[in-house]
């Protein structure tokens, strides 16, 4: 996959970072403007914040515990050891978060120096440029057009290093290259054999073998589930909108197929844009994912015009 490269700085002071989440601020603004939507459309609008000059990462095929989803977050005891581990990865020294576990109070060297390597912003409405992200420097010019991203540089990435460690699930979008797919789904089967983490038997991910999910507060402070599938959850509980009995019945049946997603299941090549064929109601507060997160490719939604 060919890639533009731009170098610049990671900020995290005052912020919250997650574990598949951190703002960069580039050397060179003007590179952002070779950047396209995912359908190829010109990018025309400044996508950096106009605070500090920053914009905010999507951190391509990893997906952490949310730590601050529309005020709800998973698990505290595995978010915040992602967190941790990316910045610890990116080389930022002594960070210390405040009493909630997610913004960043104090941190000796704000503003390390990295790079990335991006093609495009996903949905507009975010306009976060997707990217392989890389600690340290770079031997090639700024703002080089045509990288090329092979499995061994994928191995230097933040990404890779954090698909290793155990504590990020894989997400895995149509745009990206099946050998690059594969090296992450093998750093995953690495971190796995670990139990470790996420993938500890007892204390870890429950998302294929069956979760509680009726109440909220089981789903913030103790079932560890993919969190494509959280973020869902936490749509439909919040969902003032929906009148009839919030049951994981009707969870299924009447909420997942108007999203307009679109998903292959790549073992049975398969693709389906009703997220319900992907779903078990166990019993009366009990859902499982059929098919493992790295078993599943999805295809950005188009916004809204």
């Amino acid at each position: 996959m060919s890639f533009i490269l731009i170098k610049g700085t990671f900020h995290i002071l005052g912020k919250e970072p997650d574990g598949d989440s951190v703002r960069f601020k580039a050397n060179n603004k003007a590179h952002w403007k070779k950047l396209t939507t995912e359908d190829g459309k010109p990018v025309t609008k400044d996508i950096t914040s106009k605070a500090d000059g920053t914009v905010q990462l999507r951190i391509e095929s990893i997906d952490a515990l949310e730590t601050h989803y529309k005020g709800k977050n998973q698990p505290m005891r595995l978010a915040k050891p992602a967190t941790m581990k990316i910045l610890s990865l990116l080389g930022f020294r002594n960070v210390q978060l405040g009493p909630s576990g997610k913004k960043v109070v104090a941190v000796d060297n704000d503003g390390v120096p990295g790079y990335i390597l991006t093609r495009y912003i996903d949905n507009p409405l975010y306009s976060r440029p997707v990217a392989f992200v890389f600690a340290g420097s770079s031997s090639l010019p700024d703002g080089k057009d045509n990288v090329f991203l092979d499995v061994p540089l994928l191995r230097k990435s933040i990404n890779y290093k954090m698909m290793q460690s155990g504590l990020v699930y894989p997400v895995y979008y149509n745009t990206l290259f099946y050998d690059l797919r594969n090296a992450f789904t093998n750093a995953l089967q690495g971190a796995r054999q670990k139990r470790e983490h996420l993938w500890h038997r007892q204390q870890g991910d429950s998302t294929n073998t069956g979760f509680k999910a009726i109440k909220i507060v089981d789903l913030e402070d103790k079932e560890i589930v993919f969190p494509k599938l959280f973020r869902r959850l936490a749509d439909f509980h919040s969902d003032k909108k929906i009148t009839y009995t919030k049951s994981l019945k009707n969870f299924k049946d009447k909420y997942l197929p108007p999203k307009g997603d679109v998903v292959e299941i790549m073992p049975i090549n398969h693709t389906t844009d009703a997220l319900d064929y992907l779903i078990d109601v166990v019993n009366a507060s009990t859902l499982r994912l059929k098919y493992k997160p790295e078993e599943l490719k999805f295809f950005q939604p188009r916004p809204k015009k």
